[in-house]
């Protein structure tokens, strides 16, 4: 992911990429000649010359990083999830909040077209019963660390806060090979009466990342890759 994030940023005009630093030297050194970027040699001397930092590091690692750079650099993007568990995040928020860092996750589903649609839709509608998420995609080879609940369901749960506002009783099941959960479904019950049912799974060879809303008024059905809003 840090890949992506440092070709989309050298596509910007108002971004100047400042350096790179990656515990891998020779990809290190491959991304630095490819994107004419430098690595840094001194992490704590490149950090004091930056405005910001992107944090794309396996989840195990965030927290140690954000405590590295936030001396240095208060504006920050996070990749998802914000750390690998709940004492972790709330070590995490704590610090931020001490800090008065500006911290964004790459929740970035929010800002999808169709999502920022569907959202204005329901919250017209008259009365919203029950949004359904489905997302699946056969397994990375790049995700080693995490299950499909921290890999792509945490986007839906993400949306369903987003949507629907904060959760009072969650209901759950999935199944494992060896370690990791990779296939999983929720039911999260919200304090305002709506519904939320995701889906998420890794052993799907068709991709799919659709959001269905069921309300008194109207039926509505969402394709994220696609960008489509049916009504």
């Amino acid at each position: 992911m840090g890949q992506n994030h440092l070709r989309v940023l050298s596509m910007l005009n108002s971004v100047q990429l400042a350096f790179i630093h990656d515990a891998d030297p020779a990809l290190e050194a491959r991304l630095s000649a490819l994107y004419g970027t430098p690595a840094a040699r001194d992490l704590d001397q490149a950090l004091a010359a930056a405005d910001a930092v992107v944090i794309a590091t396996p989840t195990s690692t965030h927290l140690q990083y954000i405590e590295r750079v936030a001396p240095y650099v208060r504006k920050l993007f996070v990749e998802k999830p914000l750390a690998a568990t709940l004492p972790e995040t709330e070590a995490v928020h704590r610090y931020v909040e001490e800090r008065g860092l500006l911290v964004q996750v790459g929740f970035i589903e929010r800002f999808n077209p169709a999502v920022q649609v569907l959202k204005k839709v329901i919250k017209d509608s008259s009365r919203v019963l029950s949004v359904d998420f489905t997302r699946t995609n056969k397994l990375s080879t790049r995700i080693t660390d995490v299950d499909v609940i921290t890999d792509l369901m945490i986007h839906d749960v993400d949306l369903a806060l987003f949507m629907n506002g904060p959760v009072r009783e969650v209901s759950a099941h999935g199944t494992r090979e060896g370690d990791m959960i990779d296939f999983a479904s929720a039911l999260l019950t919200h304090s305002n009466g709506r519904f939320t049912r995701i889906q998420a799974s890794r052993v799907t060879e068709k991709k799919m990342r659709n959001i269905q809303a069921t309300c008194m008024d109207m039926f509505v059905d969402c394709d994220l890759l696609r960008k489509e809003v049916q009504i």
